[in-house]
């Protein structure tokens, strides 16, 4: 996905039990962009929690395992990695969006909770049916696979199977429900986490599949424009008939994932000679809303 290339690592490396780790492009770019806004929300925390003294330290234990499990799946190497890495984050970031405990918290958390699980669960069928296909899950080996194999279509399954569940995180449509429930409810810096930094690991998943196994395949670029044309629009709507900030807010970040959505099925669309045009599209608008949406849940928490 980047012509920029440092090197991997391989902890616990017990043959498929392996956790595997690289350094790219992509992977450094959102591995400094999820350290900044960290700290700035870190430090904005401090001052959003001053004289609140409840669940303060959990808050800030799951918040840093968070940061950790966040990190581990931007810089996975593999999807075994990445699948340990976002079930962790997925259930870390639960106790943020649950922090009040009010009724509302906590429903808003359960549904939170529901989606992952069931998104974790298709990745996780997805992975099997990858590893019985190709006989491998590492993105290097799913690239080159990608590359001599001219028919797509008996990958088709699995791919959807990804698809729903990293975009599910990424408040895909029909999936999306989550998200404009759990932003207004959560602590505002755990909002500007959720929809900076959270949501973007669901891309990362997508573009992860869709770049290395599925290029220049125009059937799987339909597969994803239809669900992000329907959640840019959707999501636009939803957002200018609400009435509360950071629900609007939220709902503004279902319709951007669209847009990023649609760069991912150009991506696919344009093929091997011209994806670093969509690419460079999508990092910009990923790293666009990352720093926005960090700046407006951080001002919708001060009001």
């Amino acid at each position: 996905m980047s012509a920029l290339f440092i090197g991997e690592l391989r902890l616990l490396d017990y043959g498929a039990l392996a956790i595997h780790f690289r350094m790219d492009g992509l992977n450094i770019l959102y591995g400094c962009v999820t350290a900044f806004l960290w700290l700035i929300t870190t430090i904005f925390s401090a001052e959003y929690f001053k004289g609140r003294t409840r669940n303060i330290k959990r808050y800030w234990f799951f918040n840093l395992f968070t940061f950790l499990t966040t990190l581990g799946v931007f810089f996975s190497a593999d999807f075994r990695t990445t699948f340990l890495f976002f079930e962790l984050m997925s259930l870390s970031s639960y106790a943020l969006i649950a922090h009040d405990e009010s009724p509302e918290a906590m429903k808003a958390a359960d549904t939170y909770l529901a989606i992952a699980i069931l998104g974790g669960f298709t990745i996780f069928l997805g992975m099997i049916i990858l590893q019985n296909q190709l006989g491998t899950l590492e993105f290097a080996g799913i690239y080159e696979a990608g590359r001599v194999i001219q028919d797509k279509s008996q990958f088709y399954l699995p791919g959807i199977l990804f698809l729903a569940g990293f975009g599910a995180k990424a408040g895909l449509f029909p999936l999306h429900i989550w998200l404009p429930k759990a932003h207004p409810i959560a602590p505002a810096p755990a909002s500007a986490l959720l929809s900076g930094i959270l949501i973007k690991t669901g891309i990362f998943g997508v573009m992860t599949i869709s770049s290395n196994l599925f290029i220049s395949d125009q059937i799987w670029s339909i597969i994803l424009l239809i669900p992000a044309i329907i959640t840019m629009v959707l999501g636009a709507l939803l957002a200018i008939f609400s009435n509360d900030l950071k629900h609007t807010l939220a709902c503004s970040s279902v319709s951007q994932m669209g847009f990023i959505f649609i760069g991912a099925a150009m991506q696919v669309m344009l093929g091997e000679q011209y994806k670093t045009i969509a690419n460079q599209g999508i990092l910009l608008h990923m790293l666009n809303h990352s720093l926005i949406k960090l700046l407006l849940f951080t001002a919708a928490g001060i009001v």
